[in-house]
């Protein structure tokens, strides 16, 4: 498969905001709404990874194992950097930051090929933490 980079971010991403939301054994109803309004249902549906039911499709699984293989190799430092603040904002959509959330969001780092360092350097240098929207016109 050779998938567009901009929907294996989104899949990828998808895969790691629901751990880290999950993180914590409790969803806040403002972490829905951060999800809801990041991956709108209609998106999902487009690209095929939600069925009917809203269960993940195997076009899902088959596009996030693609981008576990490419996007550590295929992504700069400083996008991989991006992403990993969005996967911080996410943990922070009800205000809290968990240690499991943390422990989710270094997951994800390493996943990405992500150094620790680079990953906290990040998090210090952030002054707005959202960083990144994934929001590609292609995709919506």
């Amino acid at each position: 498969m050779d998938s567009d980079l901009a929907l294996l971010r989104l899949v990828f991403s998808f895969h790691v905001i629901d751990h880290i939301i999950h993180a914590d054994e409790h969803i806040d109803p403002l972490e829905i709404d951060w999800m809801r309004e990041r991956y709108p249902r209609e998106v999902l549906e487009k690209h095929g990874l939600i069925d009917d039911e809203s269960r993940l499709t195997d076009t899902f699984r088959d596009l996030l194992t693609e981008a576990l293989m490419r996007l550590p190799k295929e992504l700069s430092e400083d996008e991989k950097r991006k992403l990993a603040l969005t996967f911080f904002d996410s943990a922070m959509a009800d205000g809290e930051f968990e240690p499991r959330e943390g422990e989710k969001l270094e997951a994800a780092a390493h996943l990405l090929g992500l150094p620790l360092k680079s990953l906290h350097e990040a998090l210090d240098e952030s002054d707005d933490v959202g960083a990144i929207e994934l929001d590609d016109p292609e995709l919506f």
